[in-house]
């Protein structure tokens, strides 16, 4: 049986060019997906940032037994997205706005 988890709210957003590390000890901004930070450059006719950001999240996930998997799925991203999952990347997608998963 499959279990759907919704994590649309509770990201915590950083950048823009922020590293890893600056990213996780900065405070952020709560925000909820889908969220787009450069939302208003450009609109003037002006070229727009393209930059790293970071949204961060804590997951409690129920018990999993160890006949199951658990996927992460992303339903939009633009350019490049990345999964991470304790500091390890799990997964990279490069792609306008199309969903990824990672295992």
């Amino acid at each position: 049986m499959r279990t759907v988890i919704d994590l649309t709210d509770g990201w915590r957003f950083t950048g823009p060019g922020d590293t890893w590390e600056e990213a996780l000890e900065k405070p952020g901004e709560l925000v909820s997906v889908p969220h787009c930070w450069n939302r208003v450059d450009g609109q003037d006719g002006s070229d727009y940032l393209r930059a790293k950001c970071w949204y961060l999240r804590e997951l409690e996930l129920p018990e999993v037994r160890e006949d199951q998997e658990v996927w992460l799925e992303v339903l939009a991203a633009n350019t490049v997205g990345e999964i991470y999952l304790n500091g390890q990347k799990l997964a990279q997608h490069r792609g306008g706005y199309t969903a990824f998963r990672a295992n």
